[in-house]
């Protein structure tokens, strides 16, 4: 049974549940999902509940819910109204959208001024230290659990979320307040670099069922990839499957063997990270490069050089998305496997996939959706990659 509730942001509480005529939602690992649901307001049930209040846009969440498990959650950005058959369609997206609304700001940043006399000019004035952000002696997912920590220090910022506990390491990350940079950016560059955390907010239930709360999910430095320790199976091989709708998506848009990565622009300074992986060459393939010049605010060599790591890790052969429908009534049930998760696709005499391999072919979900229906969950898979670069 699918359910989707209104409930408030700030609290997680005063859950409603709706009656919705459509409902597609998705989730996706390091990043926000999304919730729509379109109703219609000539039910005399729902006219009562006046959504325009009780979905007020930016100040409450859209969740669904299937097999029990809340899939995803978040805020309401949008409504669309129809008056004309008294339509309503709201549009939600994942607890990581509320992040692409908050600034990187130390709280107590906001009672000094934005620049200061420079000590060594007076004359002159620059950007005032107190407004910076600065992370060291701990890992990359505990700095992203520190950007999260201190957006709910402001009033009105502490949305329920549960956070992790702290893990050491020897990564340094320093944020220019200058940049005014939204936490959101900053949480996906944490994720895009070499070793980088997959993070997740991960909506339930409050122990008390009356509200809804986002687990902060992030990867560890000997295990970054957010996944279960179960390897799901799907087996399109069976005389009667319950997978349905198999497509493969081949493209070499994202493959390189000599990645480049520019920074320090907005600290006054030159970077410039360069990583060779002649696995291409080696293959017989031309030489194939990617330039990413979207780090201007990193001031660190060594990270910039695992952005540029990273992308030549990744970058060493086609990369394929395997989509595909599976029954949400049949085992492996909905609830059951997450965003991160492995799992085996078995399949037999296909004429693009010919290579038949016993065990199936192993795929990491990258994003799942699924509408009001809940009979069929759409699941997409990505690459499974080595942790080596």
């Amino acid at each position: 049974m699918t359910r989707y509730l209104i409930g408030d942001l700030r609290t997680g509480r005063k859950l409603q549940d709706v009656k919705v005529v459509k409902g597609p939602w998705s989730k996706q690992m390091n990043g926000p999902g999304t919730v729509h649901t379109t109703m219609t307001l000539l039910d005399p049930d729902l006219r009562r509940l006046g959504l325009r209040n009780l979905a007020t846009p930016g100040k409450s969440f859209l969740a669904v819910v299937e097999n029990d498990v809340v899939m995803e959650a978040g805020p309401i950005w949008t409504h669309d109204y129809d008056a004309a058959d008294g339509r309503l369609t709201l549009s939600a997206a994942g607890a990581w959208s509320y992040f692409d609304h908050r600034v990187l700001v130390p709280l107590l940043a906001l009672s000094t001024p934005f620049v200061v006399p420079d000590p060594e000019d007076p004359a002159q004035v620059i950007p005032n230290p107190a407004w910076n952000s600065s992370y060291a002696n701990m890992s990359l997912g505990t700095i992203a659990k520190r950007l999260v920590e201190q957006a709910r220090t402001h009033t009105g910022g502490n949305i329920p979320i549960v956070l992790p506990p702290d893990e050491a390491g020897d990564a340094v990350r320093n944020y220019l307040g200058a940049d005014l940079a939204l936490i959101g950016d900053r949480l996906e560059e944490l994720t895009s670099v070499l070793g980088g955390p997959d993070i997740d907010f991960a909506p339930r239930y409050t122990a008390d069922r009356q509200g809804i709360e986002w687990v902060m999910r992030i990867g560890t430095t000997a295990q970054p990839q957010l996944t279960s320790a179960r390897t799901h199976v799907w087996d399109l091989a069976v005389k009667e499957p319950s997978v349905r709708g198999l497509k493969v998506k081949r493209s070499a848009e994202r493959m390189v063997g000599r990645a480049w990565a520019t920074g320090g622009r907005t600290a006054d300074v030159v970077l410039t990270a360069r990583y060779e992986n002649p696995t291409l060459t080696a293959a017989g393939y031309p030489l194939l490069e990617a330039v990413d010049s979207s780090h201007s605010s990193v001031s660190e060599q060594r990270t910039l050089d695992g952005y540029a790591a990273e992308a030549a890790r990744t970058g060493y052969k086609p990369i394929e998305f395997w989509s595909f429908e599976v029954d949400a009534t049949t085992t492996p049930k909905v609830g059951t496997y997450q965003v991160g998760d492995y799992c085996r696709i078995k399949i037999k005499d296909d004429p693009y996939l010919p290579y038949n391999v016993t065990d199936g072919y192993l795929r990491r979900i990258v994003s799942m959706s699924g509408d009001e229906q809940g009979r069929w969950i759409k699941i997409t898979t990505g690459e499974v990659y080595s942790l080596d670069a």
